[in-house]
């Protein structure tokens, strides 16, 4: 008899319904449902005829899409929500089809798709992947955020935000402090974004932005009460991580900090399937990329002359980042 216990069942269901709900989507996509809602309102009749669909399957799509939050209904009238607007408009249109597609390449190869940790390629890749997880971490930021502003002095800070994307995390802090100026570290096209997300919160006026590769630009010496390196580290080698680290040392205050934000979260409640696709998702797009474990960035942190290392989970989406959080001797 087969095992069909409560757990076994579980995620039997979680499985086929995650693949069932993302087929569904598909459905909506490649039938063109879900572009003709993100038009006008719309009733199901004025739906299925834009689409040339028939009304018993549409209606029961809508009804999946509206339960998982990507159609929201008033009355009779139907509209794209928030993250199906997001989803269509951006990188993830196709839910990382193009990623998932190359999985049996990489098993047999172990080749990725593309090489985003590269030099060469990283500046175009991380320009669109930047708008993406800007949307993406903002509770985990504001989380971040509040976290710092608690436990670091920053008044009238200056904060180091190296590898910077969006700078969700950093201007997540300007909004909230309004003496506080960030000076962001990254490509070019990337830092566009950063000037996009800083207007978005209204503390443009707070943003420096500094051009080129992090590893090499300039960085004054004794500056900055806070570094911030986010979702930089799962990116590069331990020995440069630390390299990395210890550049950013110098250009802190004394008793200046810095926080790491990654793919830390090594807790009981800890989504481990979620941890696990995203390393399987950093295999697909990079060729050295992978998740340190909180203790390889400690050792990294002591080897670069910090103290006072401390952990801090970011209870909010995606639930599996976390902070850690050390400070420069004085």
């Amino acid at each position: 008899m087969l095992p069909f216990d409560s757990e076994t069942l579980s995620n039997y269901f979680r499985l086929m319904n995650a693949h069932a709900l993302a087929q569904t989507y598909r459905g909506a996509l490649h039938s063109g449902l879900a572009d003709a809602l993100a038009g006008q309102p719309a009733t199901i009749d004025q739906l299925c005829d834009a689409c040339q669909l028939q009304p018993r399957g549409t209606e029961i799509v809508l009804d999946v899409l509206q339960a998982a939050g990507l159609v929201v209904r008033d009355g009779e009238l139907f509209r794209a929500s928030p993250l199906l607007e997001i989803l269509l408009s951006g990188h993830y249109r196709e839910l990382g089809d193009q990623y998932w597609r190359h999985l049996p390449q990489l098993l047999a190869t172990g080749e990725p798709m593309a090489a985003m940790d590269s030099v060469a390629d990283s500046e175009e890749h991380y320009q669109t992947q930047a708008m993406a997880l800007g949307w993406m971490m903002v509770p985990a930021a504001q989380r971040a955020a509040a976290i710092l502003s608690r436990e670091c002095p920053l008044n009238d800070a200056q904060v180091l935000d190296v590898g910077a994307g969006s700078a969700v995390w950093s201007l997540a802090l300007a909004k909230v402090n309004a003496s506080l100026r960030v000076t962001a570290v990254d490509w070019p096209a990337v830092l566009q974004v950063a000037q996009q997300f800083a207007v978005f919160a209204g503390v443009e006026d707070r943003l420096t932005c500094v051009a080129g590769n992090f590893h090499e630009v300039d960085l004054p010496t004794s500056t900055y009460q806070l570094a911030i390196v986010a979702n930089v580290s799962h990116l590069e080698s331990a020995e440069n991580v630390t390299r990395l680290l210890s550049r950013v040392r110098a250009a802190l205050l004394p008793g200046g900090h810095v926080a790491i934000v990654d793919a830390l979260a090594e807790s009981p409640d800890q989504d481990r399937v979620a941890h696990g696709l995203y390393r399987l998702g950093l295999a697909l797009r990079t060729v050295e990329a992978r998740v340190h474990r909180q203790e390889e960035l400690r050792a990294m942190l002591a080897d670069s002359g910090y103290c006072d290392t401390e952990y801090y989970p970011l209870a909010a989406p995606p639930h599996m980042v976390g902070m850690l959080l050390a400070r420069a001797p004085t």
